[in-house]
Parts: structure tokens; C-alpha cells; sequence
């Protein structure tokens, strides 16, 4: 519980982006396609019908003042982006892919492509150009003359690079470097790498280039290289090339022989992950952080609308409909069912999202209030600003309170699935 507590919690990032497009259960991906089709599906109609039965029996308040709309608007926005991203990792089984961390998209230029299943984004191999990613936060490039090749084994980049002699590999998603010097025909090969920083900005390039020198033997044989992401520390694999007799500059030497120093953690524990040591958030596309706070949102408070309407609001002499039933009631029902299937990641911390969410509607109350302190009174007893005592310690009772606690529900739920699929299945998900 204790890391549950840690600052970055507060923020966006998470290592498995696969696990907001599948289900925590084994389930055929097709299943639980279908199941997203469904969610999606029922809250679009339960939507639709409760705004045009609110329209037609012609209530005195717009159907969008309601805390019920905004939440069950929140819900099917939700369940909308959740069969968009279950479609897309079924149709593109790898576009979300990490293993240990990162998503792995895997481009492909010509030759073709390897994956990793153990935490890498994938590999581009292009006419004398191969480019790899690694999924431990490295990203590197390593272009061949003519007889180098990738292997992927174990879930890791093992990239193997040749010129005649040398040769180096990538292990767990780190760049681990073996240099030899041989002779051949008079010729010392020796392989090294150095790290630079994308700023947008040739320095990292040109400085490489500048290690060649000896009439641009290195250029000769490296060629290119490129980075797709903007402002990263990326260590890159290049293959050096000296004449007999020729003595490399001071630039050349302090490259090479940094190449050759392991790094600490690289045989060992493997280099440090691009999550761990850049900001989470680069691990996860705009749009599965804007899924993770929605439901962040929506499944706080599909329970304080259940909560509070029949707690509160609901008399027992009136008459349920079906669109009282489906944002009221059913709403909570399908927010339920979602976090025992999904396997969704929960953070304590991230109740801040739901407060924000909740800030936002006392705020917006206040003001269509104000516009008419008779007629614009929503939630007599609740949320009435004519009893601002009472709508006060309401508001500061759900932020202080509810809030918390649902979180803190939802926290417990999450570590019981984790439970039980390593009991059912042998296997830790994370």
C-alpha cells in the first residue's frame, strides 16, 4: 500500500498498455471484443433514449444541467473509446504490445520486422539502415554493410551486428556491447556506441560522425542513423573502422572506450526502463491516458449517482422507467461488471481525477443557480445553494469521503483480480 503513495502515481503513465485493451481473464480476444461491442452499444441507446424521454416530457431544467447526464454521458464516451481500443488490439495484435514496458508498435520499411515479447517496441530494417527500439528504455541504431543481421530471442532485442569480425548484442532491452579486435588482412575492426540526446537538434548526429574521422571510414560503414522520438537519451551501436598505424583522435578514443564500459545494471538487471527513468506518461498514447481518466471518473461516480439518488432522492411511491433504471441503476451495474473483466490498472492516487470531475460540477451548479436562485434549484436537500450550509457540507462530504473510499474499492477489487489470475493461471499479469 505504501507505493501506492508515491508522486508519480499522480500521473498517466503505466508499463502494460496492452492491459487497457484486453481482459484480465483469458478470454478469446474475439470474446471480449464482443463484450465491448455490447457495453458500448447499451450505453449509446440508454443515452439516446433517456435524453429524448426527457425532452418529450418536457422538464422545466435542460436534460444536460443534471449531475445523471454528465456522469452517464462520461460512461458511454467511455465505453465507446473501450471497444475502439479492444477493436484496434484485435485487428493489430502488436500495437499495443510491450511485455516489460513500453508499447510496441512495430513499423516496417521493405525487408520486414521482428517483435519482442519481453519489452521491446519492435525493429525497422531498411535497405543498409537497421533500426531497433528497445523495450528497457534504450533506442538504438545499427546499420550494416552487408553482412549483419537481427535475432529476437526470449522476448529481448539481441541485435548482432558484423563487419567481417565484430559483432555486438542487445540483451533484456539493453545494449550490451562486445567488442573485438581481430586481425583481418591488416585491418582492426572494434565496435563501440555512444549516447546522445534527440533535441531536435543534428549535434547528436554530427558528433557521431565526427568520431569517424580516419577518411571516414566509420561514415563508410554506418551510414545513417535515425530516432523517431523527440527529446530522448538514446544509446547507439556503431561499428568503427581503423587502418593499420593510424592512431584514433582523443574524440574517437573517449567514444570507443565508453562504449566499451558497462553500464550499471546491464549484466546484471538490465539497463534501467525509458518508464523508469524519463517521465511515465511516454509510455502511453494520448488516448489510452484519456481512457485511464475516464475511467478514473466514471467509476467513482456511477456509484455516488446510484448512491445518492436512491438514497436521497428516490421515493418509494414513484414509478421507475427504463431511463431512471439505466442511469441510475444499471449504470453502476455495468461500471461493476467492466472492472471485474478488464484488466484495467487502478491508482490510489488517481481519485484526484473524480475530484477534479466533481469540483467541476459544484462549480457549474453555483453558476446555474445564480441565473435564477427560485428555478434553478436541482437537488433540493442536496445540492440547493439557497441552503448553502447544507449543499457545503454535501459537497465537502462526497470529496472528503465517497470519493476516497469508492478509490479505495476500486484499489481493493483491482489487487483481488491480480490475485486470483496468478492463482488461476500460475503467473503474475504485471
Amino acid at each position: 500500500m505504501r507505493s501506492e503513495f508515491v508522486c508519480k502515481n499522480f500521473g498517466l503513465g503505466f508499463h502494460k498498455p496492452e492491459a487497457f485493451c484486453e481482459s484480465q481473464w483469458r478470454w478469446p480476444r474475439v470474446v471480449f471484443v464482443l463484450y465491448r461491442l455490447l457495453m458500448s452499444g447499451y450505453s449509446v441507446f440508454a443515452f439516446t433514449h433517456m435524453v429524448v424521454m426527457y425532452r418529450q416530457n418536457k422538464h422545466g431544467h435542460s436534460v444536460m444541467a443534471w449531475l445523471t447526464t454528465w456522469t452517464f454521458l462520461v460512461e458511454t464516451v467511455f465505453f465507446l473509446l473501450g471497444a475502439i481500443l479492444a477493436l484496434l488490439h484485435f485487428s493489430r495484435p502488436g500495437h499495443f504490445r510491450s511485455g516489460d514496458g513500453t508499447e510496441g508498435a512495430v513499423a516496417e520499411s521493405r525487408p520486414g520486422h521482428f517483435r519482442s515479447g519481453g519489452g521491446a517496441e519492435g525493429a525497422v530494417a531498411e535497405s543498409r539502415l537497421r533500426h531497433f527500439r528497445s523495450g528497457d528504455g534504450a533506442e538504438g541504431a545499427v546499420a550494416e554493410s552487408r553482412p549483419g543481421h537481427f535475432r529476437s530471442g526470449d522476448g529481448a532485442e539481441e541485435a548482432v551486428a558484423e563487419s567481417r569480425p565484430g559483432h555486438f548484442r542487445s540483451v533484456d532491452g539493453a545494449e550490451k556491447a562486445v567488442a573485438e579486435s581481430r586481425q583481418d588482412k591488416g585491418r582492426s575492426v572494434e565496435l563501440g556506441h555512444f549516447v546522445y540526446t534527440n533535441d531536435g537538434s543534428t549535434n547528436g548526429t554530427s558528433d557521431a560522425l565526427e568520431t569517424s574521422g580516419h577518411g571516414g571510414g566509420l561514415q563508410n560503414q554506418v551510414g545513417s542513423f535515425q530516432n523517431g522520438s523527440s527529446k530522448k537519451t538514446s544509446s547507439v551501436a556503431f561499428i568503427a573502422s581503423q587502418e593499420p598505424g593510424s592512431n584514433p583522435t582523443p574524440k574517437h578514443a573517449a567514444s570507443l572506450n565508453e562504449g566499451l564500459k558497462p553500464r550499471k545494471g546491464d549484466l546484471e538487471t538490465g539497463a534501467p526502463s525509458e518508464c523508469e527513468n524519463a517521465p511515465r506518461s511516454a509510455c502511453m498514447a494520448w488516448y489510452l491516458q484519456a481512457y485511464w481518466v475516464l475511467s478514473n471518473v466514471i467509476q467513482v461516480f456511477a456509484f455516488i449517482v446510484t448512491f445518492v439518488y436512491f438514497g436521497a432522492l428516490y421515493s418509494a411511491d414513484e414509478s421507475l422507467g427504463l431511463p431512471d433504471i439505466n442511469v441510475h441503476g444499471l449504470n453502476s451495474v455495468m461500471i461493476l461488471i467492466d472492472n471485474v473483466v478488464c484488466a484495467r490498472p487502478v491508482r490510489l492516487l488517481h481519485g484526484l481525477y473524480p475530484l477534479l470531475y466533481g469540483s467541476l460540477y459544484v462549480i457549474f451548479s453555483v453558476i446555474y443557480w445564480s441565473t435564477d436562485k427560485v428555478e434553478n434549484v436541482l437537488y433540493e436537500n442536496v445540492l440547493d445553494w439557497n441552503q448553502a450550509g447544507i449543499s457545503t457540507g454535501v459537497s465537502l462530504g462526497v470529496a472528503v469521503i465517497a470519493v476516497p473510499l469508492l478509490q479505495l474499492a476500486n484499489l481493493g477489487l483491482y489487487k483481488f483480480r491480480l490475485c486470483l489470475h496468478d492463482k488461476l493461471y500460475g503467473e503474475q499479469y504485471l
